[in-house]
């Protein structure tokens, strides 16, 4: 019955055995995609029916200045998160390597932020920050840190750190998973000949781990960087975007601009924008760390 398979050129069966993958691929993201970008280019009436504008809808969002605000605002979030989770997971994913016993066990509680759902775990620390009953006031009041319950949530520049700080908190595990992996591919081989050259710790991290995990990092700062940018449900989970508009970031414009005032042609050339900026990260990051494509 599949003889006719046997038959077929080596390139023509690669092909067929690729055709799922790309039907798959076509029906998940390219069309999606495609429909984005059409979408992009419309207007829609109070019956939703589209006409086309071409880059109108562009156009409006560069004039807008909230657009440039929420942007600024989001680069913010994205470079602040990527500084503290990135130095904190791998000081974790050594720290777990140098572990001896109970690995396995440290390994496991390290990787529970990870597993908690991200807007559990907005809700978890936002009302572990409440100005008045939160659990981190009532621990600072008690070691004497703080004369006054401090409201991290209703301040502009407190809030703004609080959810950055969460951000990173999440992405910490995943970064240290990762590099963990990394450092345990590593050939123990190339550090003891290090120290026979006499080369010390700064020196062998310096020449040999950094070297030998600059793929793992530059998946993980393209993937991190991206998951970080196009973040809602911390935002609006911990403040709505508030005090005012101090935390709203660019997907909160996005979701306003659809689901708000039902602008699905500026809510996409947005998405459009926000996604050539993903696309830059990943060029960037591969291009700073020297990594193929």
């Amino acid at each position: 019955m599949f003889d006719w398979i046997d038959r077929l050129p080596r390139a023509r069966f690669g092909l067929l055995l690729a055709l799922p993958s790309a039907i798959f691929l076509f029906s998940v993201i390219l069309y999606p995609l495609v429909n984005l970008i059409i979408t992009s280019l419309q207007t829609h009436d109070e019956l939703f029916n589209a006409s086309f504008v071409g880059l109108g809808n562009y156009q409006m969002m560069f004039q807008d200045t909230r657009f440039w605000q929420d942007l600024g605002r989001s680069f913010l979030y994205t470079i602040g998160s990527i500084l503290i989770f990135f130095p904190a997971g791998f000081a974790v994913a050594l720290s777990l390597n140098r572990i001896g016993r109970y690995e396995t066990l440290f390994r496991g509680i390290s990787l529970l932020p990870w597993a908690i759902p991200p807007v559990t775990a907005a809700m978890m620390w936002r009302w572990s920050l409440n100005g008045q009953y939160g659990i981190v006031n009532d621990w600072l009041l008690r070691l004497h840190i703080v004369s006054e319950p401090i409201n991290w949530l209703t301040n502009g520049i407190l809030a703004m750190f609080v959810i950055i700080a969460v951000d990173a908190w999440i992405r910490i595990p995943f970064t240290a998973l990762l590099l963990l992996a990394g450092l345990k591919a590593i050939p123990e081989d190339l550090y003891e000949s290090a120290s026979m050259d006499g080369a010390g710790i700064i020196a062998s991290f310096r020449h040999i781990t950094l070297p030998l995990l600059r793929y793992p990092i530059s998946i993980i700062l393209a993937l991190q960087t991206m998951f970080a940018f196009r973040t809602y449900d911390i935002q609006a989970v911990l403040t709505g975007g508030g005090p005012g508009t101090a935390t709203e970031l660019l997907v909160k414009y996005i979701h306003d601009a659809a689901f708000r005032s039902f602008d699905f042609g500026t809510a996409s050339a947005v998405s459009i924008i926000m996604l050539i900026f993903c696309f830059l990260f990943v060029l960037f990051y591969f291009k700073m760390l020297q990594v193929k494509i």
